[in-house]
């Protein structure tokens, strides 16, 4: 597993990037695996998803454990995005960052979202505005 990983933007100096707790793998139909942060050090974005050949996204822990898997559909369009930065005793030495992600699809008009909160837990919402963090 590489020390760093970098960010490579178009017209841009490459950036470097710090892992995220919980990360996405797209698994496709032909055995090829895109992984957000890949085993060569490149972090990968979301735009690099080709959501027309996905057979399932695993959204994992960066240690593999208690991974969750959306199995796919060719009308499905992905859903991922960060919905907090939650700073916990700030400017102390237990100061922590943690954040909230949100992860599902959307078929049409009808959409299925998941917040993966810092504790883990797994919240099926959908309502962004209705999620209380405590």
């Amino acid at each position: 597993m590489p020390d760093q990983w970098k960010l490579y933007l178009e017209g841009k100096e490459p950036i470097e990037v710090s892992p995220e707790r919980w990360q996405w793998e797209i698994h496709y139909v032909d055995g090829f695996i895109l992984k957000q942060f890949d085993d060569d050090g490149k972090v990968h974005c979301f735009c690099d998803i080709d959501q027309k050949r996905p057979i399932h996204a695993v959204y994992m822990v960066a240690d593999h454990h208690n991974p969750i898997i959306m199995f796919w559909k060719p009308e499905y369009k992905l859903i991922h995005f960060y919905y907090k930065n939650i700073c916990r005793d700030y400017g102390t030495p237990t100061e922590e960052h943690l954040r909230i992600y949100v992860i599902g699809y959307q078929c049409g008009h009808e959409k299925v979202m998941l917040a993966i909160m810092p504790d883990d837990a797994v919240i099926v919402i959908d309502n962004m505005e209705r999620l209380e963090v405590g």
